[in-house]
């Protein structure tokens, strides 16, 4: 058994609910995602951002100096400079897919400031942690905009066409027989992708998209 699609992403956190959204909004059809759960995501209480009308003069590059610096400046800085340089994008994302963040009694946003931050910049959500009201959100509109969505599913491995180029990966369901699933655009999308392991003798593959 096999299955194919447009785009296959394997994880369901905050960053394959973006992916997916944005795709949909680019008009790609016959996107799925495959995770065995949420991630870290519902556990998310703030995320960063810059937004433009921010009192503080705070700029995307000095988001990316902060977190470089918070990093002990080991990280990739031209990954850290793209990321600070799309915050506002994300932002935007969010809001498009109905997610609502905490306001002040003047209707601003409102900016929390936290460790390792020059500024204000952190948002948050006053019921729910910003977390789970991203997935209570966005996890049905993406599913009701036609996102496939398979749980309970572990991905073990990645699969590569004789070009070496990934075209898929194996998941194994509900603790069931393997299977492979291929697109022409494959997303790694789980936090723990440093889980993906072959072990010396070659006989344990482990890589769990949560």
């Amino acid at each position: 058994m096999s299955r194919h699609h447009k785009v296959a992403i394997a994880g369901s956190g905050l960053a394959a609910l973006a992916a997916a959204a944005r795709l949909h909004e680019e008009g790609v059809k016959d996107i799925a995602i495959y995770a065995n759960g949420l991630g870290g995501t519902p556990y998310i209480a703030a995320i960063n951002f810059v937004l433009p009308e921010n009192p503080y003069g705070d700029t995307p590059e000095q988001y990316a100096k902060d977190m470089l610096s918070a990093g002990y400046n080991i990280g990739n800085k031209e990954l850290v400079n793209e990321m600070a340089m799309n915050t506002l994008r994300g932002y935007e994302l969010l809001c498009r897919w109905g997610v609502e963040f905490a306001h002040n009694d003047d209707g601003s946003v409102k900016l929390r400031h936290v460790s390792g931050h020059t500024y204000p910049r952190s948002l948050c959500q006053t019921t729910n942690l910003i977390g789970v009201e991203i997935e209570k959100i966005m996890l049905k509109k993406l599913e009701e905009a036609g996102i496939e969505f398979h749980r309970k599913c572990v991905v073990v491995d990645l699969l590569k066409n004789d070009d070496g180029k990934i075209d898929g990966f194996t998941v194994i369901e509900n603790d069931g027989e393997p299977y492979n699933v291929y697109a022409p655009v494959v997303i790694a999308s789980w936090g723990g992708v440093g889980n993906l392991q072959h072990s010396r003798n070659g006989q344990e593959r482990r890589g769990e998209s949560r």
